[in-house]
């Protein structure tokens, strides 16, 4: 369909047409390219510690998008007074929540959740991990509770044998809102040990707990993960690794 454009136009006018802009350069009428939608610029950063602790938005944050991930629970301990047939269960992940915030005229305050402590040499169960949380003074409150911790084991004569595992933290009052990964099924058999801590969603993964003989759980390194559970194939007793801290991640934009 033909243009109807206006008739002696001067140099610099323009006519738009439903969403293309036309210009006159003096000889015949051109399009005008729209200019480029611009990427918002961002920074990032990571809050790792702090309990009612203020955060502040860098000067010119337009917006912010809070993830905050709980702490994840410590592992059993175990006790070989069976003979060392004694398996514990590694701790769950943290959960997840996470929001969107434009309301910049607000005070925000935070607090990060501590690793569960793993449990002490003999049938010891770990610690939970903390809850870690966000809020805003008017709106933006977010929470995330952190991981259960996993039960302690004194051993069985009958093998194989499973310990069931612990369940993760769970987020809430976001936009979205996770489950942290409980722990797996804890395995002895044939005297090897197999147990996966939990892990937060998002940020890292859980670790393992694998091999023969006496088993000191790990200590989780990846925010909100679970610590890994002892074991134990003689008579000794063993403990538990401790849960990683939870961490609140904060993406502001300019």
């Amino acid at each position: 369909m033909a243009i109807d454009f206006p008739a002696s136009p001067s140099v610099d006018d323009t006519y738009t047409v439903g969403s293309v802009t036309y210009t006159w350069d003096g000889t015949k009428w051109k399009s005008v390219t729209p200019a480029a939608t611009s990427v918002p610029a961002t920074n990032i950063t990571h809050l790792t510690t702090g309990t009612s602790a203020t955060y502040t938005p860098t000067s010119g944050t337009r917006a912010i998008y809070v993830e905050v991930i709980g702490a994840g629970g410590g592992g059993g301990g175990v006790d070989g007074v069976l003979n060392g047939q004694a398996l514990a269960a590694s701790g769950g992940g943290g959960g997840y929540a996470a929001i969107l915030i434009t309301n910049m005229s607000q005070t925000f305050t935070y607090t990060i959740g501590a690793g569960g402590s793993g449990g002490a040499a003999g049938n010891n169960a770990g610690s939970a991990g903390g809850t870690s949380s966000f809020i805003g003074s008017t709106t933006g409150t977010i929470s995330s509770t952190g991981g259960s911790g996993g039960g302690g084991n004194n051993g069985t004569t009958s093998l194989p044998f499973t310990r069931q595992g612990a369940a993760g933290g769970s987020g809430s009052g976001g936009t979205v809102n996770y489950e942290g990964g409980c722990s797996s099924t804890a395995i002895y058999a044939g005297g090897r040990s197999h147990s996966i801590s939990g892990s937060a969603p998002t940020i890292g993964g859980g670790i393992a707990t694998t091999g023969g003989g006496g088993l000191t759980g790990s200590n989780a390194s990846n925010y909100g993960a679970g610590g890994t559970a002892a074991a134990s194939s003689t008579t000794a007793d063993y403990a538990g690794g401790d849960g990683a801290a939870g961490v609140i991640r904060i993406t502001e934009f300019f």
